[in-house]
């Protein structure tokens, strides 16, 4: 009988294919600036929806000062981000 593992790669890369705040949804500007701003509502950290598409890694922390940030990893732990979803009653 022959027998062989399967190797895979791991992703590199780190960044969020998609953003989501409640029902502000994110350019790829924003992404690309890893900011952005969004109108002051009752949005929790449990509305945003971030997603990769290479498989990082994601934490969304909960909002303090009217910030949430969103860490993210590459699979292969070589790169990471750091999102800002800031919040402001102006807007």
């Amino acid at each position: 009988m022959i027998t062989g593992t399967p190797i895979f790669g791991f992703g590199s890369n780190d960044a969020l294919s998609s953003l989501q705040v409640g029902t502000y949804i994110a350019s790829e500007q924003d992404l690309q600036n890893m900011t952005l701003t969004v109108p002051k509502t009752d949005i929790t950290a449990a509305d945003v929806q971030a997603v990769s598409d290479d498989n990082a890694s994601i934490t969304i922390l909960p909002i303090k000062d009217d910030v949430i940030r969103i860490f993210t990893e590459s699979e292969d732990h070589n790169a990471n981000r750091v999102y800002t979803i800031h919040f402001d009653e102006n807007k």
